[in-house]
């Protein structure tokens, strides 16, 4: 069996990246102004630690889907959400983390508004799609791993009015 057909069986069965291949990422732009055809692989690669380093794969992601001179997501950013917040309940501490990282830069409004204005809505859909997540990442502050935890706080952060201390959710979730 390939490595690749590997991958694809334990994607498949972790459910979080079974419609990976129905998204026609030949016509999504990616930040380099190209076709997003990358942008599977490098998902694929984050959810199964390739090289035992999913660092390497969310950076990669990262410089796919947002700018790196103007910070705007590019339209391949709101198509890649609900596959980031899927690997948020992937059992492997790492690739959550790397997830909700990518997740909460995804958050991050761009430098340039002038430029983000003309992008049809695709920065709040991005942004409704990430907080369609919310209640898997409140359950991840209660996950062994504490760089998960803290992720999870810093995008929880973000997701509550840039900043606002999630000191607030865990009491509404603990009802302390």
């Amino acid at each position: 069996m390939s490595g690749q057909s590997s991958v694809c069986l334990v994607s498949a069965s972790s459910g979080a990246l079974v419609a990976l291949d129905l998204v026609d990422w030949a016509h999504l732009r990616s930040s380099t102004c190209d076709n997003s055809l990358e942008v599977p692989i490098q998902v694929r690669r984050l959810a199964e630690e390739v090289d035992g380093d999913p660092s390497r794969w969310a950076d990669r992601l990262h410089q796919l889907v947002i700018h790196e001179h103007s910070g705007c997501i590019v339209q391949s950013a709101e198509f890649v959400v609900p596959f980031l917040v899927g690997l948020c309940r992937s059992d492997r501490p790492a690739v959550v983390r790397e997830s909700l990282l990518l997740l909460a830069d995804l958050t991050i409004e761009p430098f340039h508004t002038e430029v983000a204005a003309g992008n049809s809505g695709m920065y709040e859909r991005t942004q409704s799609a990430i907080r369609a997540g919310y209640g898997t990442f409140v359950r991840l502050l209660d996950a062994a791993d504490r760089k998960t935890r803290q992720a999870a706080s810093d995008l929880l952060s973000r997701l509550n009015n840039d900043g606002d201390d999630v000191v607030g959710v865990v009491q509404g979730r603990t009802g302390e």
